[in-house]
């Protein structure tokens, strides 16, 4: 598996976001978790030794400020991974309705 210095993962709360961050911090890689959910965020990134900031990805204010804190003027390695889930209610639409619902997809 390829490694990270550091990852920010949104929708890093749960399902595949969660296992994502758990995988990526197993192999040595320092995670920021991502997710609108604060206490399943919270509860993954203290899991995982990792840090959290609370995200919603259809929000570019908070999409950036998730950005900024993930990507410190460190000079490091920063991947990104995108796993956020289905808005509510549109889990049956098709994509071209999506506008505006997610503004970190990968």
């Amino acid at each position: 598996m390829t490694t990270f210095e550091a990852a920010l993962v949104t929708g890093g709360g749960s399902g595949i976001g969660s296992a994502t961050a758990r995988l990526l911090a197993e192999g040595g890689t320092r995670v920021l978790v991502a997710d609108r959910d604060e206490a399943a965020g919270r509860a993954v990134a203290a899991g995982i030794s990792g840090r959290f900031v609370r995200t919603d990805v259809t929000q570019a204010t908070e999409v950036q400020s998730a950005v900024d804190e993930a990507w410190p003027n460190s000079g490091a390695s920063i991947s990104s991974f995108s796993t956020p889930g289905s808005p509510r209610g549109r889990r049956r639409s098709r994509p071209s309705s999506w506008s505006g619902t997610g503004l970190c997809w990968a």
